[in-house]
């Protein structure tokens, strides 16, 4: 899972989910529906509130932004 689905964090200190080529989540659908809801992590629960996101995210995870 680790190898397939993480990366290491910009300043090193954690890991992060790796993205799409589009720059969308790696585990949202192409109907823009979360994969792992029932079982997400902190980095989600927290997106964007505790993150400093390039817009980019934002377009892409609209269900947060409602």
């Amino acid at each position: 899972f680790r190898q397939r689905y993480c990366v290491l964090s910009p300043d090193r200190k954690c890991l992060v989910f790796t993205d799409r080529k589009d720059g969308a989540c790696v585990f949202l659908t192409q109907q823009n529906r979360c994969l792992i809801h029932p079982v997400k992590p902190l980095q989600c629960k927290t997106f964007p509130e505790k993150w400093r996101v390039p817009v980019a995210y934002m377009e892409q995870c609209q269900g947060e932004f409602r």
